[in-house]
């Protein structure tokens, strides 16, 4: 058994700056029990007592949710956040855990080496994995009796005590402050409490998408089965469409011709194998054309290859085509009044458009065995976006706006009902089957309530953030340079609707992007730790209904 005898210094005068250093005196008796930890009771972790005081900390540059507890023996992490954020688990014994109220729970695993941060002040403790609530870390006398002496002030929530050689002083969040989430209540996503809220859209798409009844269901299922061939692995070359990718020169441009690049020995070998499946494929020739193009190999998230044709000295010289893309917000604007949803995505988009003839040598790329040029539009090409969205827009033109949404290889049928839902899905498959194209059905939903459409979640109700961008922001560490900046701000300004005043707001990291130079400052860091708390927080929103008048504010 520990005992720890604290003397607290509790003015009556919130303002005086100077307190006395109270003593701390550990004793801890020979005869530990094993594994044997004693917390306090875990339904009080999200609220202030006098026996805790909690801090917005961060891991990894990740904010998170702190409570320092003087009766709580060990250190504490939340499993659900551990698990979600997929830090190392290290297998421990099996821990005997009891509660302030008596409640024996077992528990087993630790995460070790996290750099946890409390403003400036930063320290590696050893975290025992348990489910906590409202909290994500939680601090205790394991960690607390390292400290020595401290001073203590329950009522201002500040701790001081002595660390590498100097004074360190960590403010608390007062209860009056705006009330801060854990971050693992924000992933974990519970059920709506108030319409507003973000985080129950998934568990509502869960328990929506199976609502479908067996007649729905069959229903679905014929007409899938009525056009199988639009789910089948493509074979050969797509057919000769009106729309085929043009590469228009600037006038009396000569060929291009850049030199391959060198590459290390098992690049090549990754480049001859790829090189052989396109051939087998038929995607690409051998070639005798006058341009060449340098081929680079770019490591994906599953670290496998992608091989990629550098076209920038071909773009630099190749007429733009102006062909509108569509701007997401307006595509968006269209849903109003749906309640179901089916999403389709085509298999190797651009791959399913020939090359015109006459411009196919200018695709041709070299590698440091032969020479090659594309059949179909290759990746990396300056107007293949438009040339796709072209062609996808000729084909479903009569379905626009209406029931159909496309944005390159990604289309979304709406309705409003079920049985029109059905006949606009069978449209859409018959225009697919009539014009060759073939989708990814491992990438397709149907007759879905809920649907994940270009980074948001599409209901009857309104638009949301995907939950799986917010995660990746949340986990966006600190940017040490500019070019961090930017990302951030790439990902938070594509929700920016989301996000009342999010100018305002983002201030700070814009200024850093300037000449000026980057200087993180507390500013910067204000402004990157709201974006992160706006979004976590983004409202639902309404879908526009167009028959109403509208009253701008």
């Amino acid at each position: 058994e520990r005992q720890l005898k604290v003397l607290v210094f509790d003015g009556d005068d919130e303002d005086e700056a100077e307190a006395k250093v109270l003593a701390v005196e550990v004793d801890e008796s020979d005869d530990e029990q094993k594994g044997e930890l004693c917390v306090l009771n875990l339904s009080h972790l999200a609220f202030e007592n006098h026996k805790t005081v909690k801090f917005q900390g961060q891991i990894c540059g990740v904010p998170v949710l702190i409570l320092v507890d003087s009766g709580a023996s060990h250190n504490f992490v939340s499993q659900k956040l551990v698990h979600m954020m997929g830090w190392v688990v290290e297998e421990t014994p099996m821990m005997n855990i009891k509660l302030g109220d008596g409640f024996r729970a077992q528990s087993q695993g630790a995460v070790k080496g996290l750099e946890l941060c409390i403003g400036e002040f930063k320290l590696t403790p050893n975290l025992q994995l348990f489910e906590l609530g409202g909290i994500d870390v939680v601090l205790g006398m394991e960690w607390l009796k390292t400290l020595g002496d401290m001073i203590v002030n329950w009522r201002q929530q500040t701790m001081s005590f002595w660390s590498n050689k100097k004074w360190v002083t960590l403010q608390g969040i007062d209860g009056g402050e705006k009330e801060l989430v854990a971050l693992q209540c924000i992933l974990s996503k519970p059920k709506l409490r108030k319409p507003v809220e973000l985080w129950g859209i998934e568990q509502k798409k869960k328990e929506e998408g199976s609502e479908l009844s067996n007649t729905q269901q069959r229903e679905l299922e014929e007409v899938l089965n009525r056009y199988l061939q639009v789910f089948e692995e493509p074979s050969g070359l797509p057919p000769r469409r009106n729309k085929e990718h043009a590469i228009n020169l600037i006038e009396n441009h000569g060929a291009v011709n850049v030199r391959p690049y060198r590459y290390p020995h098992h690049h090549k070998n990754e480049i001859e194998k790829q090189v052989q499946e396109l051939l087998a494929a038929g995607v690409i020739r051998h070639s005798t054309s006058s341009f060449s193009s340098p081929v680079i190999l770019v490591k994906k998230k599953d670290n496998s290859w992608r091989m990629c044709i550098d076209y920038r000295a071909l773009n630099k010289v190749t007429i733009p085509n102006k062909f509108p893309i569509p701007v997401i917000e307006e595509l968006l604007d269209e849903l109003h009044g749906a309640n179901f949803f089916s999403k389709l995505d085509l298999k190797s988009g651009y791959h399913q458009v020939r090359v015109k003839e006459e411009d196919i040598g200018k695709t041709a790329f070299r590698t440091h065995e032969g020479h090659y040029e594309f059949l179909v539009m290759p990746f990396g090409l300056m107007n293949a976006p438009s040339t796709f969205q072209s062609l996808m827009n000729d084909v479903f033109r009569p379905l626009l706006r209406k029931c159909v949404l496309v944005f390159f290889d990604d289309i979304l049928i709406y309705s409003r009902g079920w049985s029109a839902h059905m006949a606009h899905l069978e449209e859409v498959l018959h225009l697919l089957a009539q014009n060759s194209l073939v989708a990814n059905k491992k990438k397709c939903s149907f007759g879905q309530k809920t649907v994940e459409y270009l980074g948001h979640l599409i209901t009857g109700g309104g638009v949301a953030v995907d939950p799986n961008k917010v995660k990746s922001v949340m986990m966006w560490p600190i940017p040490k340079n500019v070019k961090g900046v930017r990302g951030f701000l790439g990902l938070t300004g594509y929700y920016r609707k989301f996000i009342r005043d999010y100018g305002k707001i983002a201030k700070p990291l814009t200024e850093l992007t300037k000449k000026e130079g980057f200087k993180w400052g507390k500013e910067a860091q204000a402004a990157f730790d709201e974006l992160k708390q706006k979004l976590t927080t983004a409202p639902v929103l309404s879908l526009p209904d167009f028959s109403k008048t509208f009253m701008i504010e």
